[in-house]
């Protein structure tokens, strides 16, 4: 069952230039990690200026850690990481219905 969890599906090889789909997977997983760590910051810079939530810092959190993972995909996609992203999804979508409570006028983050 281990083996599982430990399979790799893709992974990036940098001198497969004609491989058109692996070249947009990992791009654009970097743009995605990019996105992440953006509103992590973004996240953290609205705590910092209004503080209305305590759970804030744990919601940027998960938005950094979902930007990790995108980092890690853009390389190499394995079956425990999807899992674990798919977790980190469950925790970025309860945390944002709890702080958004805080911030009924905010639609975004």
């Amino acid at each position: 069952m281990t083996w599982i969890l430990r399979q790799v599906w893709w992974q990036w090889d940098a001198t497969a230039s004609d491989d058109v789909f692996s070249q947009i997977y990992h791009w654009f997983n970097l743009a995605e990690s990019a996105a992440w760590f953006i509103f992590g910051g973004m996240v953290v810079r609205r705590w910092s200026t209004g503080r209305r939530s305590s759970l804030e810092l744990f919601y940027a959190m998960a938005f950094v850690v979902f930007g990790i993972t995108d980092t890690i995909e853009a390389w190499q996609q394995l079956t425990a990481l999807i899992l674990f992203k798919l977790s980190n999804l469950v925790v970025l979508f309860t945390l944002r219905r709890r702080v958004m409570r805080s911030y009924p006028e905010a639609k975004l983050f």
